[in-house]
């Protein structure tokens, strides 16, 4: 009789083991398709805003740095030591950048090789350069294309002509994120 009971309670065990590995529910953050969340034009600024900060320390500016005092430990590659409160590894700098862009910006971002990490501290290589100073007003438009994509335009004047440049970036939702499919300084 104790067999038999034994029997019973490993097929019933089994049963609802079995039960369990049927496609489990996943979470609302995590489904590819979730509804995007509809963003103010405040928080659409912020984006493009955050956005240009960080795509700026690769291609204008640089992250705060200590100069020249505490450089990277390597022989073929020079650089000073990251001071920014936010991103003091790769990890943290990669994740802001995913975060905002297209796994294709990140990546050309990152194989510009503005920034190592040894031992944990991130470092820079200073390469500050100047704007455009051909270029005036700067002007700023949102326009909301579908309930997945907004595109942001800047309208730059170009001094000395009767005439402007218009960038458009593509902010779209997707992974569960809204982040731009593309981005370039306009100055």
């Amino acid at each position: 009789m104790r067999n038999l009971i034994m029997v019973i309670i490993i097929a019933v065990a089994f049963t609802f083991a079995l039960a369990g590995c049927g496609e489990a529910e996943v979470p609302p953050e995590t489904q590819v398709n979730a509804e995007p969340q509809v963003l103010s034009d405040e928080i659409i600024e912020h984006l493009y805003l955050r956005a240009w900060t960080l795509y700026s320390w690769f291609a204008l500016t640089t992250i705060p740095y200590i100069d020249f005092e505490d450089s990277a430990p390597s022989d073929d590659w020079w650089g000073s030591r990251v001071t920014h409160e936010t991103f003091t590894t790769m990890g943290t700098l990669q994740s802001a950048l995913e975060a905002l862009f297209a796994p294709d910006i990140v990546d050309e971002l990152l194989a510009l090789d503005r920034f190592r990490e040894y031992d944990g501290i991130l470092y820079t290589i200073a390469a500050d350069r100047g704007t455009r100073i051909d270029l005036g007003e700067e002007t700023h438009e949102i326009i909301r294309v579908s309930t997945n994509e907004i595109i942001y335009r800047v309208t730059v004047e170009v001094l000395g002509y009767d005439d402007v440049e218009v960038s458009d970036f593509h902010l779209v939702y997707t992974y569960n994120n809204w982040i731009f499919n593309n981005f370039h300084l306009v100055r």
